[in-house]
């Protein structure tokens, strides 16, 4: 059986694409979800974007979502462009603030393009679990330091966000040098454009 979720994403894709006026793209994160899939049906990328609450990164990437993104990496990253106009379009200018710059999601392609030769995918695949704790772990040593942010919902983003990237460079240390760099180095192209690291110390 359909999920709720699924069906409301299915009947936003829908109107959207019979250009209905109910469509308002703002309206809801299904009718945004489907504006911004748009930017990648249109340009003929074969990628579904992950539902509302879910985010896609690079763990998630197989050989062939590199070579998806890499063939014709200006029309790939012309589509994250249109879906990036998307979220800030229906963002206020406080929550941009924790998207990553619009230049360096640009530059994290044509990166990611040169370097994902460099990455140990399967390694990072085992890791997964043990960032994953790490984070959580480091996240509750910091408690005090989120509660001090107190209702500063960037800061608070900021500094989970750091916290991730230093349990990732620290548990990648098995995947190789160039794993544990490259990885590194693309995280930090996605790096909230409000944030100014640099990270806790972890381990």
């Amino acid at each position: 059986m359909a999920s709720l979720g699924s069906l409301q994403l299915l009947v936003a894709v829908l109107l959207c694409s019979l250009n209905v006026s109910l469509c308002d793209v703002c309206d809801n994160v299904y009718s945004e979800h489907a504006a911004k899939q748009q930017c990648f049906d249109d340009r003929g990328i074969d990628l579904a974007l992950p539902l509302p609450g879910h985010q896609m990164s690079i763990v998630d990437d197989k050989p062939k979502d590199f070579t998806l993104m890499c063939n014709n990496s200006d029309v790939y990253a012309e589509a994250v462009a249109c879906a990036d106009n998307i979220t800030r379009s229906c963002s206020s200018d406080e929550s941009a603030k924790v998207l990553p710059s619009q230049k360096l999601q640009k530059e994290s392609v044509a990166y990611i393009c040169s370097h994902h030769q460099d990455l140990d995918m399967d390694c990072i695949r085992r890791h997964t679990w043990d960032i994953t704790n790490c984070t959580q772990l480091e996240v509750a040593k910091n408690t005090d330091k989120i509660q001090h942010h107190g209702n500063d919902t960037l800061a608070v983003i900021c500094l989970v966000h750091a916290i991730t990237n230093s349990c990732a460079n620290y548990n990648l240390r098995d995947c190789g040098f160039k794993t544990r760099v490259t990885y590194d180095k693309y995280n930090r192209f996605l790096n909230p454009e409000g944030c100014n690291e640099p990270h806790p110390l972890v381990g």
